[in-house]
């Protein structure tokens, strides 16, 4: 948390480079302590999460009618990953906040047991608020 408490200070500020010079690093690959700077940049995600600060915070608050599948799906999502493997805390709990707020935002779309995996990938790299 300390690190990427350092690499997200870092990360606001503007990083004096061209879009091809971001392309040719990118290619080069990324190191593990910035791609999810570089995803939530990249994506435009940023621009989105400030549009709408407080719209995950809401969303938690809702209920959604996936949470019992959600809940029952987190121990089958990454569980050799000591991040994953306790129900009330870490990753799990963070796992489940980003899913149910997901289905609650795209009540069209709800929840499949993809979805975990993807937010799983994304939490390892990412806080709560930018994995959603």
């Amino acid at each position: 948390a300390i690190a990427r408490a350092k690499v997200d200070a870092r990360a606001s500020r503007p990083l004096p480079c061209t879009p091809l010079v971001v392309k040719e690093r990118a290619l080069s690959g990324v190191p593990d302590c910035f791609r999810g700077v570089v995803w939530f940049k990249l994506s435009g995600a940023d621009v989105v999460a400030k549009k709408h600060a407080s719209r995950y915070k809401t969303l938690l608050r809702m209920k959604s009618p996936h949470d019992e599948r959600i809940m029952r799906d987190l121990n089958r999502t990454m569980p050799s990953l000591d991040f994953f493997r306790n129900k009330e805390t870490g990753g799990q709990q963070l796992l489940f906040n980003v899913a149910h707020a997901y289905a609650v935002h795209d009540p069209e779309v709800g929840y499949s047991q993809g979805l975990n995996f993807l937010v799983a990938v994304l939490l390892l790299h990412m806080r709560e608020e930018q994995a959603f």
